[in-house]
């Protein structure tokens, strides 16, 4: 590994670090701030959907997946974003829905459906 990348995994070790960072730090610039929370979110749904992809059969992670999508949908719209939350919110539902057709007995994941 070279010098740039040894510096760049020592000051970002996780992928959403800097991001997450940015958001949390009140004497970043407000618009800064602002980028960095769909940002990370964002994030998350990429790696929730990689984990969700490699266990499709766990019920707990297609739920936290429908949820971290309906997270981003909120701060999309939030931004003004509409059609993008739009789609984050299709998709929450569309995982909610084939849960609960798949698992009834998970009444849990119906809340999901009311969001």
């Amino acid at each position: 590994m070279n010098a740039l990348a040894r510096k760049f995994v020592q000051d970002y070790p996780y992928p959403v670090a800097l991001p997450y960072r940015i958001a949390r730090d009140e004497d970043e610039e407000l618009a800064r701030r602002l980028w960095a929370i769909p940002f990370t979110a964002l994030q998350a749904v990429k790696l929730t959907s990689l984990v969700h992809r490699a266990h499709p059969e766990h019920v707990e992670i297609a739920d936290g997946l429908a949820g971290v999508l309906g997270n981003l949908g909120n701060l999309l719209s939030a931004q003004g974003q509409a059609e993008a939350a739009r789609r984050c919110y299709e998709r929450a539902a569309e995982l909610y829905e084939a849960l609960h057709r798949a698992h009834p007995e998970h009444v849990e994941i119906a809340d999901g459906l009311r969001s």
